[in-house]
């Protein structure tokens, strides 16, 4: 990876961070464009979130994750949000380690059709396609041609 976005904000992690934890400097800018919501306690690992108990609806910003060689990896709110179980307290889905490694975790990677070419050594990225009554789905990699997926999913 070597940059991310939230919103259209190009979050200002040096390249050589990606090598290391880039997880601050990552939460810092999207607390910065969520200024204006309500702020929770954090629960457990996830320090960043929000009590939207008295808000009908809320903004929040897209996060996208670019990667080496093109790909780019858009998440919606399903993706870096995380609602906990009986409230209206909303987490962001991501959370620091303690080594220099990083982990596209579960809710990131929800509805979200990953596509790995090992021979050209390439991903793409691309919606679910599952749940469309068997059809495949395709996956245009950024650098390359458009790939039709095997259906093995």
């Amino acid at each position: 990876m070597y940059s991310i976005m939230v919103g259209q904000m190009k979050v200002p992690i040096p390249d050589q961070v990606f090598h290391k934890a880039a997880y601050d400097v990552f939460r810092d800018t999207f607390i910065a464009q969520t200024k204006h919501l309500p702020r929770a306690k954090g629960i457990s690992l996830l320090d960043t979130c929000y009590n939207l108990t008295t808000m009908p609806s809320a903004v929040f910003p897209n996060v996208s994750l670019h990667f080496t060689g093109g790909p780019i990896l858009i998440l919606t709110n399903n993706n870096v949000l995380i609602k906990v179980e009986g409230s209206d307290i909303f987490c962001l889905a991501f959370a620091p380690t303690s080594d220099d490694f990083s982990i596209l975790g579960n809710i990131v990677q929800t509805k979200i059709q990953i596509t790995i070419d090992p021979r050209s050594r390439r991903i793409g990225f691309g919606p679910e396609t599952c749940a469309s009554g068997g059809q495949h789905g395709w996956t245009k990699f950024r650098n390359g041609g458009t790939r039709q997926n095997s259906g093995n999913t």
